[in-house]
């Protein structure tokens, strides 16, 4: 007993440890400090606005406001792609229930961003969306894809349809195809909530053959994968936590808490490290997802898998996809703290969206909008 404890409170320090030295890495970090150059809109062939985890956004959001007038500078060649989690925090409601309002407003405040600037959107569930892991999950996602439908906003699909894993794609220009994927079948029993007379390929060796294909029959275009969860991240849900969360856990409870439990703080750090939550990378699930995933695309070398969940922004350099991102800070003031790693290109705690142009001449420039104090471009690119 006495050496677990011992053992507990060495892995609690280390952790502590951690947090202290990546504390101060919320703020916009990038490892390549000179801008690139803005590039003609006669330049671009397509461009891809990623943006997640809106859910809880209202009408006129500054965040959505922004993704609108980027969206506007290329309307007919932009397609907006939201990375899940559209409603927080268990989905649509019933007709009638306390909280549909609210669900409808934030879907809505979503939906603005394609209608105000005439461009194209294309909608990805999270898990949120399947109700936070409620058993009437598949009820929930049938209402949101409902609502999507009866609003008819020109050039939104939401896909993969019907609680079905997907792939579902869309090619945009001459340079681009998007590829949308559920990516809560990974982590969930969906398959015993989704019959197989709606779902009749629904075993995830099929969808990782469907990929495939839809790689191969690709052409020239360059491939982004979007889902909700990603493969690599340094937020919360990939075992990042600030010092001020390992000292000051109740802090999260109530801003005014700052009562020091230094140890106390780091049991909930720990758990999270250790794969106890399904939405978290350690997770054996989680692992699952990225492991298909991979073998997946291993073939292929996108270049890259965009996902949200994490309240943050994050451009992370791969192997078997060149580029990781994390694009899930969609409406204003909603962030988690992000540390940075070996692989992290850009981080920040902040809220916003990213943008990849395709040009006509092969090249892809990226950049990560940031908006708080105005609108602004933080961090930009070249994609190798």
């Amino acid at each position: 007993m006495r050496f677990l404890r011992a053992r507990f409170l060495s892995n609690a320090i280390t952790v502590i440890l951690m947090g202290a030295l990546g504390s101060c890495a919320s703020g916009p970090r990038s490892r390549e400090l000179a801008p690139v150059p803005e590039v003609g809109d006669s330049m671009i062939d397509a461009t891809l606005i990623l943006i997640g985890d809106a859910g809880g956004a209202q009408s006129g959001d500054a965040v959505l406001r922004a993704a609108s007038q980027r969206a506007k500078r290329n309307p007919e060649r932009t397609v907006v792609a939201f990375l899940g989690d559209l409603i927080y925090e268990v989905g649509m409601p019933r007709v009638g229930a306390p909280n549909r309002s609210s669900a409808e407003e934030a879907v809505r405040a979503q939906l603005e961003v394609v209608a105000r600037s005439g461009s194209r959107g294309f909608v990805v569930p999270g898990n949120h969306d399947w109700g936070g892991g409620r058993a009437d999950g598949l009820h929930r996602i049938m209402r949101l894809q409902s609502f999507i439908d009866e609003a008819d906003v020109p050039g939104v699909v939401y896909a993969p349809r019907n609680g079905c894993p997907g792939p579902a794609y869309l090619d945009v220009g001459e340079h681009l195809r998007v590829i949308g994927i559920d990516t809560h079948w990974w982590l969930a029993d969906v398959e015993q909530l989704v019959s197989e007379e709606i779902c009749p390929l629904r075993d995830l060796s099929f969808v990782q053959d469907s990929i495939r294909s839809l790689f191969r029959s690709a052409g020239e275009r360059e491939v982004v994968v979007t889902a909700h969860h990603p493969l690599d991240s340094y937020g919360p849900h990939g075992g990042y936590f600030t010092l001020k969360q390992h000292v000051f856990p109740l802090t999260k409870i109530a801003d005014w808490l700052w009562v020091p439990l230094p140890i106390v703080g780091s049991v909930y750090p720990l758990l999270r490290r250790s794969g106890v939550a399904e939405q978290d990378l350690s997770s054996s699930r989680y692992r699952l997802l990225i492991e298909g995933m991979e073998q997946t695309l291993r073939e292929f070398q996108p270049l890259a898998y965009a996902g949200g969940h994490e309240h943050s922004l994050q451009v992370l350099s791969g192997e078997i996809v060149r580029y990781n991102i994390v694009s899930g800070a969609g409406f204003d003031d909603h962030t988690q703290p992000v540390g940075w790693k070996d692989e992290t290109l850009f981080a920040a705690s902040a809220s916003g969206f990213v943008v990849i142009d395709f040009l006509k001449d092969g090249r892809e420039r990226l950049a990560v909008v940031t908006v708080g104090e105005g609108t602004r471009e933080v961090h930009s690119m070249w994609l190798d």
